[in-house]
């Protein structure tokens, strides 16, 4: 596989994942987007990023819409904050 540049990353318009969706963004993500991630590993990971146990399933974005649709259909997930973190 291989690695994009931050500057090529940058200039990449992303489209929303969801099925027929045309929304998208260029440059810095919008704030009510997400990323949507999936992976395989053997035990969950901190801090995700090349790692050799890593399965990379899905690496892409869901407007605010598809975002909360999503949401709705996903049991409440509660995260801890981590020290730092602006939410």
């Amino acid at each position: 596989m291989k690695m994009m540049k931050v500057e090529e990353l940058r200039s990449l318009r992303i489209r929303c994942a969801w099925d027929g969706c045309r929304q998208s963004f260029q440059g810095a993500m919008p704030r009510d987007w997400r990323w949507l991630v999936s992976y395989w590993a053997r035990a969950p990971q901190l801090a995700l990023g090349p790692a050799p146990e890593i399965e990379w399933d899905c690496d892409a974005a869901l407007c605010p819409a598809h975002a909360h649709a999503l949401s709705q259909c996903l049991y409440p997930i509660v995260v801890a904050p981590v020290e730092g973190q602006v939410r």
